[in-house]
Order: C-alpha cells, then structure tokens, then sequence
C-alpha cells in the first residue's frame, strides 16, 4: 500500500511541475509578443531626437513647410524617411516629409505637442505627429 501511495504522490508531483512549466513558458511568450521591439523603439526615438532637434534650432516656430523639409532631412541620416503632420485649431494644418507611408515597412510614431509664443506670450499650439521608417 505505500509503494502505491509513494507512485501516486510521485506522478502528482511529476504533472504537477510539467504544468507550472508549460504556464512559465506561455506566459513568457505571450509577455514577449506584447513588448515592442528594440528597432521599432530605434525608430520612435529617430523620430523624436529629430523633432526635438528642429525646435531647438528653431525651425518649428515659423511653420515654414519648406525649411522644415530642408532642415529634417539634413538631420535625417541617408537611409531614414520621414513624414510630420502639423495639426492646430488656430492655424493651417500641413504634412512635411514624405506623404506617402510605406506598408511593408516598419514604422516608429510619435506626438508632441509645441506652443507658439511671441515675447513670451502664447498665441497658439500645434500638435505635430511623426512617422517614421527605413527607405
């Protein structure tokens, strides 16, 4: 009668470990596929070193499309393309960049939102969102 009972609570222990393995590896894949990956974090963080480089060169505050254009792809290295719609209830929305998204490439996104002063007094915002991927 023991050796049944030592075989019984041996095959308990047995399934028992099979189970919380099959759980661990589960719930680690399923944690893997929620988590971005390290090029799409690449991207967005692109795009936002970009965007942040144009308003500290002032570039932002005149809402020139065409000087935009030309200093992002300055910024932008060769390989990169990028697209920035500027939107505001005060002014004209526009998109700089290229208007066309790629559909079998990764994209890196973002938002930010600027305010627009004159001697220090606010006269209006925008909200530009980024796009961002490989050529």
């Amino acid at each position: 009668m023991r050796k049944k009972a030592f075989v019984l609570t041996l095959d308990v222990t047995i399934a028992l470990i099979l189970v919380v393995t099959i759980l661990l590896i589960s719930n680690y894949y399923i944690a893997k596929a929620k988590s971005p990956s390290l090029s799409k974090l690449q991207l967005t963080k692109r795009g936002s070193d970009v965007l942040l480089q144009l308003d500290y060169l002032n570039v932002l505050d005149k809402l020139n499309p065409n000087t935009i254009h030309d200093n992002m792809t300055g910024l932008l290295p060769p390989s990169y393309d990028m697209q920035l719609n500027f939107t505001s209830p005060q002014f004209q929305s526009f998109i700089v960049g290229n208007p066309v998204l790629p559909t079998k490439s990764q994209i890196g996104s973002g938002r930010m939102i600027f305010v627009l002063d004159d001697d220090k007094k606010a006269i209006g915002y925008y909200t530009v969102r980024y796009y961002i991927w490989l050529r």
